[in-house]
């Protein structure tokens, strides 16, 4: 039984519940519908009545799901940080890709994901169900992707899809050197594939070594994906970086759902993320 919490918005007809419900439909899942409000800011019964109507929504389309609800006076970052302490996956719905509302509206998602302790799912406005493509997942020259890595391929696995790792590198200024710059990356290519098809033994695994930025070369690639997957550092400044260059971009362009996963959560052995209750402690 997966754990979702669900980042509440103004709109229950957003995507990011379609998505909800098409994963609920995949697998079990516990849902938490989380929204949070300041009270100088707005009215508390117009809250609930928001948070009522994607509850209502859910148990009509989920029948025997078990849906609920927390109204919490903090602000809507602070809510899903907190929630994310006890959960699997954190779920928001984010902009319309492309638009300039994208860009001013992805403050909240991106905040949430450069703070949560589980994965973070930032659903686009512009995300429609369609027929399962790979999921891809993006590979970096650092530590985060190492957990991005083997949850993308279980998310795969799961899903009945292919995973397709990208990793993007820039050429060298020296002309000579750029032979010996790709076999690296290529090399680096090929130990994350190994890496995935050990994580998810049977899954389809396929790289692309691409020239250029992260974001673009994801970007190109996950057009139609079932799901693009990038890691990030979860706390620091670095966190604000990465999601900055990275992430920040593939929400504005793509119409995917974007899962960014934190190199800091709890892992196991085999480097995945562990569920919200195997790393809950022991006892009464």
């Amino acid at each position: 039984m997966q754990r979702i919490v669900v980042g509440v918005g103004d709109a229950a007809d957003h995507p990011s519940i379609d998505w909800i419900i098409r994963r609920a439909q995949r697998e079990g899942v516990d849902i938490q519908l989380v929204r949070g409000f300041e009270m100088a800011l707005s009215d508390p019964v117009d809250n609930r009545r928001r948070l009522d109507a994607v509850a209502d929504r859910l148990t009509a389309a989920l029948p025997g799901a078990a849906v609920t609800t927390s109204l919490l006076m903090k602000t809507a970052v602070d809510a899903l940080v907190d929630a994310s302490t006890e959960t699997d996956l954190v779920v928001i719905g984010g902009g319309h890709p492309g638009g300039v509302a994208s860009a001013l509206g992805g403050s909240v998602p991106l905040r949430v994901a450069s703070r949560s302790h589980a994965v973070t799912v930032i659903v686009p406005s512009g995300w429609r169900a369609h027929d399962a493509q790979d999921v891809v997942v993006g590979l970096d020259d650092d530590d985060t992707s190492e957990v991005a890595l083997a949850f993308a391929a279980r998310e795969a696995s799961a899903a009945g899809t292919g995973l397709l790792v990208v990793h993007a590198w820039s050429p060298p200024r020296a002309p000579a050197d750029r032979g010996r710059e790709q076999a690296v990356h290529r090399a680096e290519l090929d130990a994350a594939l190994d890496r995935a098809r050990a994580a998810a033994p049977g899954l389809t695994v396929r790289g692309a070594l691409t020239e250029g930025t992260a974001a673009a070369a994801l970007q190109e690639h996950a057009a139609t994906a079932e799901a693009l997957v990038v890691g990030s550092h979860r706390w620091g400044p670095l966190a604000g970086l990465v999601l900055g260059s990275t992430a920040r971009d593939l929400l504005i362009r793509t119409a995917s759902p974007l899962f960014v996963v934190p190199s800091g959560g709890p892992v196991s052995t085999d480097g995945t993320l562990v569920s919200a209750e195997e790393a809950r402690p022991a006892g009464p």
